[in-house]
C-alpha cells in the first residue's frame, strides 16, 4: 500500500520521467562548437568539400515550457551586436501525427504510421518558427549518456542553402547525446536530389554541434532579451499553431519583395517591441497576414 504522500505526488504529477528530465537537461547556457565535413561521394561527377566547416558560438537554450508529456526549448544566439532569436524545438511524447518535409518548400502532415510505446516526436522550426523537420523515436536513457536517435528529412541546412544548389534535401540523421559537460548533437547526413525522374544521394557528411555547459552570467543578455520578448513570439507561434490546424499541407513562398519570410516576420516582431503594450489578437492577426503571403496558392484575405 503506498503512502499518502507517494499518493499526492503521483496525483500532482510532480516527478518528471526520465525522458522529461533528459529534454530539459539540454537547457542551460552552452559555448557550441559546430563542425561539419564531407565523408564520402556517391556521384562520380560530385567534388566532395575540401574543408570542413567549422563555427562556434555561445547560446542560451530557454526552458519555455515544460510538462509531464511535452518540453519546449528555445535557443537564443549570444552575438556581438546582441541577442539573436534562433531555432527552437518542441518534444511530444506520444504524438499521432507528423509533419514531414517532401521537398520544394513543402510540407505534409499524416499519421505515425507505427506507433510504439513511450514514442517521443521533435519538432524543429526555423528562425521565424516556420517548420523544419519533426521526427519520432523513443530515448535510450541511462545514467552516463541517456540518447535519442532518429532519422528525417528536412530543407538544406543555412550554411549552404544560398551557396549549393546542387542538391534539394537533407536526409538527417540525428543523435542527441546527453553528457557530464552537456550534450552533443551528432549528425549523420545524406545529401539528397531529387526531381521528377528520380532520387538520388550526391554526398555524405558526418557533423557534431557540442554544446559545453559554461556559467549562466555569460547568457544574461540572452535570458533578459527572451523574458522581454517572449509573449511576442509566444503570439507569432500561436498564429503558426493556428495555421498547421487549417493547413495539414503546406507550401511556402522562397521570397516576397525580395525579402525571405523570417525577415518579415522579425520585422513585425522588432515592431512589437518597441509598443509599449500591444493586444495579442492584432499582432497575431498581422503575423497571420504576413505567413499567408508566403503560402503558396493561398489569396490573402481581405482586410
Amino acid at each position: 500500500m503506498i503512502s499518502f504522500i507517494t499518493a499526492l505526488l503521483l496525483v500532482l504529477n510532480v516527478h518528471a520521467s526520465p525522458e522529461t528530465d533528459a529534454i530539459k537537461a539540454q537547457s542551460g547556457c552552452y559555448k557550441v562548437d559546430f563542425n561539419f565535413e564531407e565523408t564520402e561521394k556517391t556521384d562520380p561527377n560530385y567534388p566532395i568539400s575540401s574543408k570542413p566547416y567549422h563555427e562556434w558560438g555561445i547560446e542560451w537554450v530557454e526552458l519555455d515550457y515544460s510538462s509531464e508529456n511535452e518540453v519546449h526549448l528555445q535557443h537564443i544566439l549570444v552575438t556581438p551586436q546582441g541577442p539573436l532569436k534562433h531555432w527552437r524545438q518542441e518534444w511530444q511524447r506520444n504524438p499521432t501525427q507528423i509533419m514531414s518535409f517532401v521537398g520544394n518548400n513543402t510540407w505534409t502532415t499524416g499519421p505515425i504510421s507505427k506507433p510504439i510505446e513511450n514514442l517521443w516526436l521533435q519538432k524543429v522550426y526555423q528562425v521565424d518558427d516556420s517548420p523544419r523537420y519533426e521526427c519520432a523515436a523513443p530515448w535510450n536513457i541511462s545514467a552516463e549518456n541517456s540518447s535519442w536517435y532518429c532519422k528525417a528529412w528536412s530543407p538544406l541546412p543555412r550554411r549552404e542553402f544560398s551557396q549549393r544548389n546542387d542538391y534539394n534535401i537533407l536526409d538527417r540523421g540525428n543523435f542527441v547525446v546527453l553528457n557530464t559537460k552537456g550534450w552533443v548533437h551528432h549528425q549523420r547526413n545524406e545529401k539528397v536530389l531529387t526531381t521528377p525522374e528520380k532520387t538520388e544521394i550526391i554526398a555524405k557528411e558526418k557533423g557534431a554541434n557540442k554544446y559545453e555547459k559554461i556559467d549562466d552570467s555569460e547568457c544574461a543578455a540572452a535570458k533578459t532579451y527572451w523574458k522581454e520578448n517572449k509573449q511576442i513570439w509566444h503570439d507569432i507561434q500561436a498564429t503558426w499553431k493556428d495555421i498547421y490546424a487549417h493547413h495539414p499541407d503546406l507550401k511556402l513562398k522562397a521570397q516576397i519583395d525580395g525579402k525571405v519570410l523570417w525577415m518579415h516576420l522579425f520585422e513585425l516582431a522588432d515592431a512589437y517591441a518597441k509598443k509599449t503594450e500591444y493586444v495579442s489578437k492584432v499582432l497575431q492577426k498581422e503575423a497571420h497576414d504576413v505567413i499567408h503571403n508566403f503560402m503558396d496558392g493561398y489569396k490573402n484575405r481581405k482586410k
